[in-house]
């Protein structure tokens, strides 16, 4: 048995587009920071930004399920899609990059045990 999504390659922005040719058109996950504020265009509400990686960004047409709340300019993000021949990234999927540096927020309140 296979998990859903367990076959999808990960890539940074940066790797994606030097292995663009390697991956063709398979489905696979980017990830990086979305550059400018994502516009709906067209008919079907299709989303076009920009997402950016290490100085290499990528357009991108999103088109599946609506994004998290929290998607916006400078968010770090992953898509799930894949390349279109014009090289443009189609992404049926956003999911929001949550930081792995924690911050208390209420730093008085934290009390330690003695």
């Amino acid at each position: 048995m296979q998990l859903d999504g367990a076959s999808l390659y990960y890539y940074n922005v940066d790797e994606a587009l030097a292995q663009r040719d390697e991956i063709g058109d398979r489905s696979i996950r980017i990830q990086g920071t979305v550059v400018g504020e994502p516009e709906a265009q067209g008919d079907d509400e299709t989303l076009v930004f920009a997402l950016a990686f290490e100085g290499e960004s990528v357009d991108v047409r999103h088109v599946g399920a609506e994004p998290p709340p929290l998607f916006d300019a400078g968010v770090p993000s992953v898509l799930e899609g894949r390349f279109a021949d014009d090289g443009t990234f189609v992404s049926e999927r956003i999911v929001i990059k949550h930081s792995e540096e924690y911050r208390e927020d209420k730093p008085d309140h934290a009390s330690s045990s003695p």
